[in-house]
């Protein structure tokens, strides 16, 4: 059987019932970054993990992605979900489909980065535990309700 790549992986996993809301409100509530999460959902699903200086690393990239890309395109694209009375409606929608398409091609380009970082194996992996590890190395908080719940959501 292959294993599946990250990016395939994650879409699998995102289209679970609860992932979504859980990684949204993850997102918008507590300033995490989704594909960093779901990186370290995968590596645990595999029976791997990561070193500080990887997990490290991966949030520096996560971190340099946000800051340039995703943050500035999100922000564009819950901007443009609003009618404005001075942009014809097509237009505005067209653009704001464009927005997504290049928000979800730029997680594309993150999620490939951080599927290429060193892991090692780690049989048994705990799934929170690794979430909370990159959360750590993410932010001063760790929000650990939240990260059961999307454990929770991911084991279904």
């Amino acid at each position: 059987m292959i294993t599946p790549g990250f990016w395939d992986w994650a879409l699998e996993a995102y289209g679970r019932d609860g992932v979504a809301d859980a990684c949204v409100d993850l997102q918008d509530r507590h300033g995490q970054c989704v594909p960093l999460l779901l990186w370290a959902a995968w590596i645990a699903s595999r029976d791997e993990s990561a070193a500080d200086d990887t997990l490290e690393a991966a949030c520096d990239i996560a971190r340099a992605w946000d800051e340039t890309t995703l943050d500035p395109l999100r922000a564009l694209r819950r901007k443009l979900k609003s009618p404005h009375p001075d942009i014809e409606p097509g237009a505005r929608l067209d653009v704001r489909q464009k927005t997504i398409e290049l928000e979800r091609r730029a997680e594309h380009h993150l999620m490939q980065a951080l599927e290429h970082l060193p892991r090692e194996a780690a049989p048994g992996a705990d799934t929170l535990k690794t979430l909370v590890a990159v959360t750590r190395a993410w932010s001063p908080v760790t929000p650990r309700k939240e990260l059961q719940t999307l454990t929770a959501c991911l084991s279904a």
